[in-house]
């Protein structure tokens, strides 16, 4: 079975024909455009705090690890950040 025939690939709608045209992602038989990931918003309030911390895996973890966390705050925003 060919993985590119069977899967979907959901990408940013403004970077559509830069996937159909680039390898590897030009293999996949169905790429389908979304809008907006819903983590592109920021907020500067000084009572936001974080709620839940995630790794990469999207395993729950008490604190910030070393490198790239999922982060969803108090107001609803999720982000990601990056733990040296």
């Amino acid at each position: 079975r060919n993985v590119y025939e069977d899967a979907i690939l959901y990408v940013p709608s403004v970077s559509l024909e830069a996937y159909k045209t680039t390898s590897p992602w030009d293999k996949f038989k169905t790429i389908i455009p979304i809008e907006s990931s819903g983590i592109d918003k920021t907020n500067n309030a000084q009572n936001v705090r974080i709620e839940t911390i995630h790794d990469m895996n999207g395993l729950h973890v008490n604190s910030l690890q070393r490198g790239i966390n999922i982060v969803r705050m108090s107001d609803g925003t999720i982000k990601k950040v990056i733990t040296k």
